[in-house]
């Protein structure tokens, strides 16, 4: 007979195969369609990269090509960092999620949110980013308790945020720019906490360099009041960066229900054949080129979490 944490395993495992076949469907087709218009001798595609700038998300395509390539893998990350908040018992001091989400992009750390929370599905989440994303609302629409801001980082204000016990930067703050991030930790400085407890989590791209900013963050509310909950010999540190450590960990010995779809992963080579006017060179710099993310060798990460001691 399976229990009934085992009837939870199996229903979030399915629910994230449907949201991550939802996600992929939409965009393959979707890309499909933009390649078939596409001016193919200035393909925009072409330029996707994270050298020295930020692909434009701006641009349809650009969206497309990021969830084929990095949703899943993204998604089952951002759900195994929440599933770290279990290790601390986060749950016993809250009385429900409340999750202020910066850089949230197209959503994903909202996605795993929800897989986190199944249980107990009570939440409140606000996503900040600089982009209006598509595809933010496939699976999960747009509620009371669900919120996505379009806005600066810079200059934002952060009003009506004093409950929030939990701030996630899903692979964001190592794109923000020393200015940039200066002026939001200003802003970010002048909220009043009020939560019990809150939980920082982050999922970097550069560790060393995210972590610093990380740390910055941390300090601010350490001065608000807070310090490292204890760790197992009473000692109030800070945990430092998770990373697997096997390079080529698949993502499924990790995440056990984690699934890239075959036949998605098969055909985004064959969209290819759609480019019938594209040039060699552009062609072979193409990164339609490149497989999906499987493994484990972006993931690095942290989780820390602050308690009230005055």
């Amino acid at each position: 007979m399976v229990n009934g944490r085992g009837k939870m395993k199996k229903k979030w495992g399915f629910l994230m195969k449907n949201i991550v076949t939802t996600y992929l469907d939409k965009a393959y087709n979707d890309l499909k369609t933009t390649l078939a218009q596409n001016n193919q001798s200035n393909c925009e595609l072409s330029k996707f990269s994270f050298n020295n700038s930020l692909p434009n998300y701006t641009l349809p395509i650009n969206c497309q090509f990021y969830i084929l390539k990095y949703f899943p893998a993204y998604l089952a990350e951002y759900k195994y960092i929440y599933d770290m908040l279990n290790y601390f018992n986060f749950n016993q001091f809250i009385e429900q999620y409340n999750v202020l989400s910066i850089g949230c992009g197209c959503g994903i750390d909202l996605l795993a949110l929800y897989l986190h929370q199944l249980k107990t599905p009570d939440f409140k989440y606000t996503g900040i980013d600089l982009i209006d994303w598509n595809y933010r609302c496939l699976f999960l629409p747009q509620k009371d308790n669900i919120r996505f801001v379009k806005a600066d980082i810079s200059n934002f204000i952060f009003e009506n945020f004093e409950k929030i016990n939990v701030i996630f930067f899903p692979k964001s703050i190592g794109e923000l720019p020393v200015d940039i991030f200066k002026n939001f930790l200003n802003n970010f400085s002048k909220i009043n906490f009020q939560s019990k407890r809150i939980a920082v989590l982050i999922s970097a791209i550069n560790p060393v360099e995210d972590f610093q900013k990380y740390c910055d963050v941390l300090s601010i509310i350490k001065k608000a009041g807070y310090d490292y909950i204890p760790n197992e010999n009473g000692v109030r540190v800070i945990n430092n960066m998770y990373c697997i450590k096997k390079q080529y960990y698949g993502i499924n010995t990790v995440v056990p229900d984690f699934d890239y779809p075959m036949n998605i992963k098969n055909n985004i080579l064959v969209l290819k054949q759609i480019c019938t006017h594209c040039s060699s060179s552009l062609r072979n710099s193409c990164p339609l080129n490149d497989s999906p993310v499987l493994t484990t060798i972006k993931w690095s990460f942290n989780c820390n979490i602050l308690e009230r001691v005055n």
